[in-house]
């Protein structure tokens, strides 16, 4: 289950974005994204999953989460596009629609699915490369889970993407250039 983001209002002078974010068990918080947000999620797509200009990035996700707005602006501002599923990430249909996605975000309770039901088997995930690969956040990963991922393109790397609702983009990210454990 997604939270969802409402946008309240556009201070015009500011440029500056509320908006209010309803986590599972609390109050809906207000979030205060600037001008600068887009360009933070752009930011670190291209720093840590290497995205840039004619990928396809796919991320399951909807607008009410903020890996909506961050697929959008990680995608079109480096100059990517933007794979987008209708339906279910959890069927055999996500993995078998022909996007040629060269990355791919994750959530691990998806992974954990598609390793249980094994739903996925027989998809073609060829064209991931390998610097951009997998990218996961949302909650804890799994390490047995994410070397099955792996296994179904070749063992590319899956790149944690820790942040926050708040910042638009993460604080802890995992790294091409040091071993990850």
């Amino acid at each position: 289950m997604t939270a969802p983001i409402t946008f309240l209002q556009h201070l015009a002078p500011t440029a500056k974005f509320r908006a209010r974010y309803q986590e599972r068990r609390s109050e809906p918080k207000p979030i205060p994204w600037t001008n600068a947000t887009p360009f933070k999620a752009a930011a670190d797509a291209w720093c840590h999953m290497d995205i840039r200009r004619g990928d396809i990035v796919a991320w399951p996700t909807n607008i009410g989460w903020m890996m909506g707005p961050w697929l959008m602006y990680a995608s079109l501002l480096n100059g990517a596009s933007m794979a987008l599923y209708n339906g279910s990430p959890l069927s055999s249909g996500f993995a078998m629609f022909d996007a040629k996605v060269t990355m791919l975000g994750v959530v691990p309770s998806i992974v954990r699915t598609w390793k249980s039901t094994n739903c996925i088997a027989g998809s073609d995930w060829s064209s991931i490369r390998c610097s951009s690969c997998f990218s996961s956040t949302g909650e804890a990963s799994n390490a047995d889970e994410y070397l099955w991922l792996m296994g179904r393109a070749y063992y590319k790397h899956v790149i944690e993407y820790c942040g926050g609702t708040e910042i638009g983009g993460g604080f802890v990210y995992g790294s091409f250039l040091q071993p990850n454990h």
